[in-house]
């Protein structure tokens, strides 16, 4: 897009933030289930992707502040979903680890999340879902740039 094109780039900017609120309101029954916040499940999320990872990891991953990560890790130790490890490469570092419940949650969660918005895009013709699929990438390439630049 060249400068010119203001306009537009206003409306993609409006349109992207409105998808990430509406996504941030959404809270699948599992979320519930299990007793933790939206804010929670990314970062139980976090640590099932990356397991060993430590507070700064979790910040980079989300986005979030590291006040917020470290209240939410107490609560999900406090919840048994999560283990604080000592490392064993670095003593002085602690190492985040799921428990059996806590790899559950996420399981749960990501299944049901994932279900969910399969079932909004089943009433998309195939046309549509094709469409679609080009401007999701250049969505999330836009996404993870930001994320860089954070």
């Amino acid at each position: 897009m060249s400068g010119s094109d203001t306009a537009t780039t206003i409306e993609i900017a409006l349109a992207v933030e409105r998808l990430a609120i509406m996504f941030s309101q959404y809270r699948p029954e599992a979320v519930r289930t299990f007793g933790v916040s939206s804010q929670q499940a990314i970062i139980l999320a976090a640590i099932y992707d990356e397991p060993g990872c430590g507070v700064k990891r979790i910040t980079e991953r989300t986005g979030m502040f590291q006040p917020v990560v470290s209240r939410s890790l107490g609560s999900l130790v406090r919840l048994s979903l999560l283990e604080r490890r000592r490392s064993s490469t670095d003593a002085r570092a602690t190492e985040l680890h799921l428990t059996e419940a806590g790899r559950r949650a996420v399981n749960e969660i990501r299944d049901e999340w994932r279900g969910s918005l399969q079932k909004a895009c089943a009433s998309l013709s195939e046309e549509q879902a094709a469409a679609l699929m080009p401007s999701l990438s250049l969505v999330l390439t836009v996404a993870q740039q930001l994320v860089k630049e954070a």
